[in-house]
């Protein structure tokens, strides 16, 4: 009472004895944990059996992990087990700083906690509620009850990541939980787990709904798939199955009978050799990736022609076509598959395709083995005659050249115009249409050939689209032939 303390001297009095009760709450709010585990543990063989999986040596359980994670002390406190520090409860925080409840939430992520068990049943769904995407990669579930324990108490959930759980591949696969199938889950991920392929067969079986599918890096060789009389998934849209160590297309096509809806195949990474025509198995495959294969031989391109939906397919870094310059191997494909729409995640323009199957015409027109639609591209484009070397940096005075006009179907004598090269195909039938002959476009059709070149292949039909006309290789006194359709 003899001493005068300032203002300030007070406020650091004050500030100390708070950090020593603060402390002196944490550790009793670590007490408090210990002390509730230990009770629970106590109480297991008062719960009804099947309801609880105990954790053994070192490891939690997802339940404990998940209150590690989301909740505070005040959460998962049970007075009933320590009732002398109920008034730890009241002076507590509800939730931790700047969290939500956690039964609220629809995503929870507890990767890499040394997750051996799901825990509790009854808890973790009265838990999670709400969860509808659960990510448990990294840990050490080591037995397929747990994961059905989980899903049996996670109704709603639509996403489990089970990624890099390796003691998975371990666990036998028996009789769980699932007393019904779980119809709310649509995306499994078993990547980095060597699960048996096998055994995701029989775990899809629980999960008729399951549309993705996720089996990455899991050393599947070939003899892993040979699947006598399994049940097929119908369900099935998107299989990524990359990294593994398959060779034969046989295990692909096993994948084709088990999933017959499968929409989106992504193989890649994979030593697959070859690509047999095999499209009935796959009626509707419509995207297919299969990067970084063996794929080595034009004959695997051409037969995924017997794919009946394949619009989209990725080939980057195969050895196919190692003799090609990058453009012309795009050609190369393109060219052989009219059906694809999108070629290595870039779009294919009819002026592109129409390009590409004239550069394979003119490609193999002297090759003693050709393409199996060489055939069919000679009736659509006509027998094309070589290109010849075009200097494309051509000067101002080069971007018009001279050319004979004949005419079929009209009387019309042979005239000489001069002709911008730069023009499109469509823009010059255009102009001849509405400005030479004051005839409709739609009704005429053109032809071009070279004076030295028109014996010997003929003319090449000129079809309206964005391909300009220097890349027909036109040249002072060159024919164009106009057709005028009756």
């Amino acid at each position: 009472g003899d001493c005068d303390l300032s203002g300030v001297t007070w406020l650091c009095l004050s500030l100390s004895i708070s950090h020593i009760f603060n402390d002196l709450l944490r550790n009793i709010m670590a007490s408090v944990d210990v002390l509730n585990n230990c009770q629970r543990s106590l109480n297991v063989d008062k719960t009804k059996e099947g309801d609880c999986e105990e954790t053994c040596g070192f490891g939690v359980t997802l339940v404990e992990a998940i209150k590690d994670k989301y909740c505070s002390v005040n959460e998962f406190y049970d007075p009933e087990t320590l009732d002398a520090l109920r008034m730890i409860k009241e002076s507590a925080q509800s939730s931790k700083p700047g969290a939500v409840p956690v039964q609220t939430l629809s995503t929870l992520i507890v990767e890499s906690r040394n997750i051996i068990t799901s825990g509790c049943s009854k808890e973790l769904s009265s838990l999670c509620p709400s969860v509808k995407e659960l990510y448990i990669g990294g840990n050490t579930l080591s037995r397929w009850d747990s994961v059905l324990n989980l899903l049996s108490a996670m109704p709603q959930l639509q996403l489990l990541d089970l990624k890099q759980n390796y003691a998975l591949s371990q666990a036998t696969l028996s009789a769980g939980p699932l007393s019904t199938a779980h119809t709310s889950l649509s995306v499994l991920v078993l990547s980095c787990t060597s699960v048996p392929f096998s055994d995701v067969v029989t775990v899809l079986q629980m999960l008729p709904n399951v549309s993705e599918l996720y089996l990455s890096k899991n050393q599947y060789e070939d003899s892993h798939f040979d699947m006598l009389n399994r049940p097929q998934h119908d369900a099935l849209a998107h299989l990524n199955i990359v990294d593994n160590n398959l060779t034969e297309w046989k295990s692909v096509e096993t994948l084709g009978e088990l999933f017959p809806n499968l929409d989106t195949l992504t193989i890649c990474s994979n030593p697959l050799s070859g690509v047999t025509p095999v499209g009935e198995k796959f009626k509707n495959l419509r995207n297919l990736n299969l990067n970084k294969t063996m794929v080595s031989s034009w004959e695997c391109v051409e037969n995924l022609s017997t794919y009946p939906r394949l619009t989209e397919l990725s080939l980057w870094h195969v050895p196919i076509g190692s003799d090609f310059e990058d453009k012309e191997r795009r050609f190369a494909v393109i060219a052989r598959l009219p059906m694809i729409q999108l070629l290595n995640k870039s779009t294919i323009s009819e002026t592109e395709r129409e390009d590409a199957e004239r550069w394979l015409i003119r490609k193999y027109k002297k090759e003693p083995q050709r393409p199996n639609i060489y055939t069919t591209l000679i009736k659509k484009h006509g027998n094309l005659q070589p290109l010849p070397d075009i200097n494309l940096s051509y000067s101002l005075e080069e971007k018009e050249v001279s050319l004979e006009f004949y005419y079929d179907g009209i009387e019309r004598r042979t005239e000489i115009h001069k002709v911008n090269i730069e023009q499109t195909t469509k823009q010059f039938k255009t102009w001849i249409g509405r400005t030479l002959l004051n005839i409709p476009p739609p009704k005429l059709k053109l032809f071009h050939a070279t004076v030295e070149m028109s014996t010997i292949f003929g003319k090449e039909e000129m079809k309206p689209g964005t391909r300009p006309l220097y890349r027909y290789g036109m040249k002072d006194g060159d024919h164009i032939n106009v057709v005028v359709k009756k």
